[in-house]
C-alpha cells in the first residue's frame, strides 16, 4: 500500500510540474498559445491570459499543446 500511495503522489507532482512548465511556455509565447487554443475552440485573450491559464485543467494544457491527443478524462481504469 504504501508504494501505491508513492506512487500516487508522484504521480500528481510530475501532472502538476507538467502543467506549470506548459503554462510557462503560454507565457513566454502568449501569441502561439493563443493561436493553437483558438485552433481548439478557446477564446482567450492576450491581457488576461495569466489569468485564464489558471483556469484551465491541465488535460485542456496538454490538449492545446498536443491536440493529437484526445481528452484524458475519457481514460477509465480497467
Amino acid at each position: 500500500m504504501l508504494a501505491q500511495a508513492n506512487a500516487a503522489r508522484l504521480l500528481k507532482t510530475l501532472r502538476q510540474s507538467q502543467a506549470q512548465t506548459l503554462r510557462q511556455q503560454a507565457l513566454e509565447d502568449p501569441q502561439d498559445f493563443i493561436r493553437r487554443a483558438t485552433q481548439q475552440g478557446y477564446s482567450l485573450t492576450q491581457e488576461s491570459l495569466p489569468d485564464q491559464l489558471g483556469e484551465l485543467t491541465e488535460e485542456d494544457l496538454a490538449g492545446i499543446y498536443n491536440p493529437g491527443v484526445g481528452p484524458r478524462r475519457h481514460l477509465w481504469r480497467k
